[in-house]
Order: structure tokens, then C-alpha cells, then sequence
């Protein structure tokens, strides 16, 4: 039995590519914006969830004018002309100027109080199966010595997170927002689509449930989540160096 709807939310539910059902309670501001999540949700396929594109990131293709000949000689067939005298035809290659770099920040519990920082390279990732097998082999990447405790904990949630990073050597950062926290409107160097956000950007139950799940279980044309999670553009926090505040993900676990 699944819980009652959330005070001031909306749910919306939606098959994953592996055939179980799930669903998500979220704040809504803006009813449009949620009922366009929920009708991406809701349809299969690549065609009903295209990736996000910025206009910027559109191809410019060249169209050359066809001029009209003032000659009414009959058309000369290709095949008179020799080959070092045959008209030479340029192909010119769509132009398309250079992709944004984009960030998204993983906290994970590294041993006591601390946590460290992991960032991925998302600027080429093209689906939401692809985004969450990075992100697992991130996390997995990052346990250091609790990686030999991975039968005793087991993932329980995620936090959205603000943090700031205080040991630039060893990546660790403190949080200092939560659970639902994300970056502000005017934050021009941060990603996340659509603006303003129905809260959560994902729900933490489907977010583990896609993380814990292989690639091969999740639908490869999904493109819904990733363009909705907070990510840097340009370069990453540790880039930035000490002191620098961001946004991310914190994921929180418990004991088996």
C-alpha cells in the first residue's frame, strides 16, 4: 500500500523500463510544468522524451542560393566531363559551436563525519541510464575503506543538497542545506530544466531504485531526470578552490 499524497503535492505515476511500477509525490508551483513531467513519465519512447537542447547548441547549416543559367544550351551529362574538369562541389559540415561543460556533484560518506566530493562529466550524456551508471560507478569509486562494508550498508536515500567545499586536497565538503535544496534562478552557472523546479528534482526512492539497478534495466531513450538535476557549467568546484559552495546530491546510507 503506498502512502498518502504529500501535503501541498501532487503524484504522478509512470512504468519503468523494467516493468515495475512507480511514482512520485512533488510541490507544485507550476501546474504546466508538472503535468509535462508527468506526460514524459508517462510515454515511452525517445520521440515522447527528446533531450534537452539548448538553441545555442543547434547545428547552422549554410544554404547556398541555386542561381538560374542564362544559357539555354542543352544540360551537359556528367559523365562528358573529365575528371580533372568536373565541376567541384565543397561539402561544407554543419557548424556547431562547442558544448558547455556540465557538472553534477555526488557527496558520499566517506569514514566518520566526513564526505567527499565527486564530480562527473555529464556534457556528453544522452539518457538517464547512461547518467546513473556513471553515477553508481562514481559512488562505488568513492567509498574507500566502507567499500568492504557494502554487505552491511545499504543505500536509503537522497538528499538535494547545498555544500561547500572546505579540504581542497582531499574533496571533502560540509552540508549546508538540505533536503531539498537547489540552486537559485539567478544562479546563471548552474543547470537544471524546467525553472522554477517542481520539488524534489527527483524523487529519493526512484533516484536509489535507478541507482541500484543496472543500465540494461532502465529505458534507453529516457531522457526526463538528468536535465532536472543541478549541474556547474563550465567547470567543476574543484576547479574553483577552497571555500567554493555548489549543489549536488548527497547520498545517505544505513545499516542491511
Amino acid at each position: 500500500m503506498r502512502p498518502r499524497v504529500k501535503d501541498r503535492c501532487e503524484r504522478t505515476e509512470w512504468t519503468c523500463g523494467c516493468g515495475i511500477e512507480l511514482y512520485g509525490d512533488f510541490q507544485v508551483d507550476d501546474e504546466c510544468a508538472f503535468q509535462m513531467l508527468a506526460n514524459c513519465l508517462q510515454t515511452e519512447g525517445s520521440l515522447a522524451n527528446p533531450p534537452v537542447v539548448d538553441p545555442s547548441e543547434t547545428p547552422v547549416v549554410p544554404v547556398t542560393p541555386v542561381q538560374k543559367s542564362k544559357s539555354q544550351d542543352p544540360p551537359i551529362q556528367p559523365s562528358t566531363f573529365p575528371a580533372a574538369t568536373k565541376p567541384s562541389q565543397t561539402a561544407i559540415s554543419p557548424t556547431k559551436p562547442p558544448k558547455s561543460p556540465k557538472f553534477l556533484a555526488l557527496c558520499v560518506n566517506r569514514r566518520g563525519i566526513y564526505k567527499t566530493l565527486a564530480e562527473l562529466d555529464m556534457t556528453e550524456t544522452k539518457s538517464d541510464a547512461e547518467a546513473f551508471l556513471m553515477m553508481k560507478n562514481a559512488y562505488l569509486q568513492n567509498l574507500g575503506l566502507r567499500s568492504s562494508l557494502t554487505l552491511l550498508i545499504k543505500l536509503v536515500t537522497v538528499e538535494f543538497v547545498r555544500f561547500t567545499l572546505w579540504n581542497l586536497r582531499h574533496g571533502y565538503v560540509s552540508v549546508c542545506d538540505r533536503p531539498r535544496c537547489v540552486p537559485p534562478k539567478d544562479r546563471t552557472d548552474y543547470d537544471c530544466l524546467p525553472r522554477p523546479l517542481p520539488l524534489p528534482p527527483m524523487p529519493p526512492e526512484t533516484f536509489i531504485y535507478y541507482l541500484e539497478h543496472g543500465e540494461s534495466d532502465l529505458n534507453p531513450n529516457r531522457h526526463v531526470w538528468l536535465p532536472r538535476l543541478p549541474k556547474r557549467l563550465e567547470k567543476g568546484v574543484v576547479h574553483c578552490g577552497e571555500a567554493t559552495d555548489g549543489w549536488g546530491i548527497h547520498i545517505i546510507e544505513g545499516l542491511n
